[in-house]
């Protein structure tokens, strides 16, 4: 297959879009092979271990039905009378499994006469390190193998590896009941038309709306309506960006589906809102698709029942004030418990002249590389956020896109390409504040946004570019932390 590279320009006019498209190459799909390495036993029908004979009434378990065990080292100086058999303590009997290849270190496994929660298992190992003849105990933890998608280009996904998402993905990989919109071009998917869908939306979009209300920027030969399906043909020159398809797939792409990419959130939904089209948009709409998708009525737009808990803005206009349509739209939604993400823009500014991510309230974000520093198209200063990626004019977040060269009926038309800008920036912190609000509901919006501060990772000066760090915020999100403990 002919391999072709495209590099679209996108012009800005009114309320811009943030972020450039730079390649796209259609590639034949890798094959992927499994198989057995080595010699693997069959699982023996009788005892052999110490395991095997416990009592599986009584042993508690974890989840995957491996023993509850505790690492206990003994104090070479006080020998104690516990090694080498089972001891009790408290309600819990300890049961000797085997010595480690550490001097005077040996595992027990524990048995209970009833259901143990966390708090025995607690009590028992604070009773253990209170004890004269041991320097420590602890619980044997279960590792596993960090949480990766089946997506078959996921291997092309550096962007999520750079913020730990794997690891995140042990934690939480979201819920269906969490819906993220998308305050964009509109989407490659039409639910009345299968032909119409990009594969790696199915099972992710609700119900959205069409919010130009000029039907020659629309270019769908309407204004608002309840169709969000991208036209395409929003470029100066005539050729399609498909931003808002690829900024949905970054936050939320189907997973785990063997096909394509992976979503940072594997499971919440998309509410896709459509504000740009031929040479952009304006404020107007924006402000009142703000509201439509917090589930605020708006005259003459369809009933929203699917409301947003977070909404990703990846446009931007020059001014160094937020319009005032603007700004009370935002405080209306985030007054809600709305989180409001928008990207910094991509001039090399301070991103004190972009809005919206100047205006009060919202996550400003800005881009960086896969090496980690500020990408040099990305806006900086004291009123940016975060840092996520966003890629380089060589090395893009690889996601959804759209093909010009075919027909929208043809399956090779939803295709996937890489993408720069903080545009592709925003919708990580979107998708990754959508995942810390199902895991704590309660969280505000500035508690959102301070929790993904507080467990950033600071840049440098050198890595920011900047004289201080403070111009790339609190620094690039870390997801395994933010949905970590407090």
């Amino acid at each position: 297959m002919l391999c072709s590279t495209q590099r679209r320009t996108w012009g800005l006019a009114g309320l811009l879009i943030l972020g450039a498209l730079l390649a796209s190459c259609n590639r034949t799909p890798v094959a992927y092979v499994s198989g057995l390495c080595g010699n693997r036993a069959a699982p023996s029908q009788e005892g052999g271990s110490s395991t095997a004979a416990l009592s599986p009434a009584s042993v508690q378990r974890f989840p995957n039905d491996a023993p509850l065990a505790v690492i206990v080292r003994f104090r070479a100086s006080a020998p104690s009378a516990s090694i080498g058999q089972a001891f009790s303590v408290g309600k819990v009997t300890l049961r000797y499994g085997r010595a480690l290849a550490m001097a005077n270190t040996f595992v027990y496994h524990l048995e209970v006469p009833v259901a143990a929660d966390d708090r025995v298992l607690a009590a028992t190992l604070d009773e253990l390190r209170g004890r004269a003849d041991v320097e420590y105990a602890e619980r044997d933890e279960r590792l596993t193998v960090s949480k990766a998608p089946n997506d078959q280009d996921y291997p092309e996904q550096w962007n999520l590896t750079a913020v730990n998402m794997p690891q995140a993905w042990e934690v939480a990989t979201g819920s269906p009941r969490s819906v993220i919109a998308v305050l964009d071009t509109g989407i490659l998917f039409d639910p009345r038309r299968p032909a119409c869908r990009h594969p790696d939306l199915e099972g992710k979009v609700l119900p959205g709306a069409d919010f130009i209300s000029d039907p020659g920027v629309s270019g769908d030969g309407g204004g608002r309506d309840s169709d969000p399906y991208d036209p395409g043909g929003d470029q100066p020159d005539g050729s399609s960006s498909y931003h808002g398809t690829h900024v949905a797939g970054i936050a939320a792409a189907a997973t785990n589906n063997a096909l394509g990419v992976a979503g940072v959130n594997w499971n919440a939904r998309i509410l896709p809102v459509r504000v740009l089209g031929r040479n952009g948009g304006v404020v107007s709409d924006v402000a009142d698709a703000l509201l439509w998708a917090a589930g605020i009525k708006v005259l003459g737009a369809p009933f929203n029942p699917t409301p947003a808990h977070v909404i990703n803005l990846s446009v931007g206009g020059q001014g160094s004030a937020c319009p005032a349509s603007l700004q009370r739209a935002i405080d209306t939604v985030v007054n809600r418990g709305v989180v409001v993400v928008a990207a910094a823009g991509n001039s090399g500014q301070d991103v004190s002249g972009i809005f919206p991510a100047n205006c009060s309230g919202v996550i400003s974000v800005g881009a960086t590389t896969r090496g980690g520093n500020r990408a040099s198209y990305s806006n900086y200063g004291v009123g940016l956020d975060l840092m996520a990626p966003g890629g380089s004019e060589s090395d893009g977040v690889y996601n959804l896109l759209g093909d010009d060269v075919y027909a929208n009926t043809d399956p090779r038309f939803y295709t996937y390409a890489p993408v720069a800008g903080t545009s592709m920036a925003a919708p990580h912190v979107a998708a990754l504040a959508a995942l810390l609000k199902e895991q704590r509901p309660g969280l505000t919006p500035a508690q959102v946004v301070q929790r993904l501060r507080n467990t950033a990772i600071p840049l440098t000066a050198t890595q920011c570019g900047r004289v201080g760090s403070s111009e790339c915020g609190a620094g690039l999100i870390d997801a395994a932390r933010a949905l970590g403990q407090p």
